[in-house]
């Protein structure tokens, strides 16, 4: 209001002024609260459903990554086996000498030898311990989500 029409309002004039102006930022006050609070439940049914829907996916892809993990380890220890009984093999054969078979039964020892030893250095590569770190780390993500919601 302009400060001219503030100097011609009574004192009772002015009070009831202020008084509607009150109120009508209590009713916007409530509104907005109102608003907030429809949101935050829209929100948190939505991240319940999401999580309801997620964690029953989740929790199989787990125990799959688990068993594929024991299994390539299982393999590399299988292949490393291999791999000596090849050397092992390819010494007692040159032992024997016996021409042109022990020569030709060489080099395809010698060639599956390379190509063992190329798979086990390839899955030497992978680094189990964190692989299996980030699936206990997962794990424990879902079952905490999966408390917040009982299951």
């Amino acid at each position: 209001m302009p400060n001219e029409e503030n100097a011609a309002m009574s004192t009772n004039e002015y009070l009831a002024e202020i008084y509607r102006s009150q109120k009508k930022q209590e009713r916007l006050h409530m509104t907005r609260l109102i608003v907030q609070i429809a949101t935050s439940v829209a929100a948190l049914t939505l991240i319940a459903v999401l999580v309801s829907r997620f964690v029953p996916m989740v929790e199989p892809v787990i125990g799959q990554v688990d068993e594929a993990t024991a299994t390539v380890g299982s393999l590399a220890r299988t292949v490393n086996g291999l791999a000596g009984n090849m050397n092992t093999l390819i010494t007692e054969l040159n032992a024997a000498d016996l021409g042109g078979t022990v020569q030709q039964a060489r080099d395809a020892i010698q060639t599956a030898s390379a190509s063992m030893q190329t798979a086990v250095d390839e899955i030497s590569k992978v680094d189990f311990e964190a692989l299996n770190t980030s699936v206990q780390a997962l794990a424990a993500v879902v079952d905490a989500i999966a408390g917040i919601f009982g299951r």
